[in-house]
């Protein structure tokens, strides 16, 4: 749940939205390039950021469990927020795109990096961290294969030839998906 939770939606981004802000929004290619470099650096400082803030939690629910429990909903939400730019002045756009594109990315880093220190926390046993990699392998695949190839089928069906309601549509029934994963893995 946890694989395929995390990456449902982050594939989907990854895999569709340069060309949903170009193709769709209308924002030029250059700008989006920008917005995602810069947010990839910053990634660097605030993936460390979070491993060192989940090494000092402590609370009721262990050190990693809680931030799933309260990183989920707002992950979502941000996701649907990240395939739903406003009709708005280029220049808005443009800071709305990464504002929220940042967001999401800081939001996964909040979930997946205490859930991968989650597995060494659950045994010390080899043969019981490999049966649970494999697991997270599987997760990981399905999410490749629906939040990559079954995109543009969904897209087209939901959004009717409208591809700005349809991106809009997937990412809500995607976010929902992998709310109800990560609430899964929660508990």
């Amino acid at each position: 749940f946890g694989d395929f939770g995390f990456s449902l939606a982050y594939n989907m981004a990854s895999g569709f939205l340069l060309y949903y802000y170009t193709n769709i929004v209308g924002l030029p290619a250059t700008a989006v390039g920008v917005i995602f470099l810069v947010a990839r650096l910053m990634d660097a400082v605030i993936d460390m950021a979070v491993g060192i803030a989940v090494d000092k939690t402590r609370s009721r629910w262990g050190r990693t469990r809680g931030y799933i429990l309260f990183m989920a909903l707002p992950y979502a939400l941000l996701f649907v927020a990240t395939f739903s730019v406003p009709a708005w002045g280029q220049t808005a756009q443009l800071v709305y795109a990464f504002l929220t594109f940042k967001a999401l990315g800081i939001l996964m880093s909040l979930g997946s990096i205490p859930y991968t220190a989650l597995m060494p926390m659950m045994t010390d046993s080899q043969a019981d961290r490999l049966k649970l990699s494999g697991a997270r392998s599987i997760g990981t695949s399905v999410s490749v294969v629906v939040g990559t190839a079954a995109t543009t089928p969904l897209v087209g069906r939901i959004g009717g030839g409208d591809e700005r309601r349809g991106f809009l549509g997937v990412a809500v029934l995607f976010g929902a998906v992998s709310l109800i994963a990560l609430t899964a893995l929660f508990r």
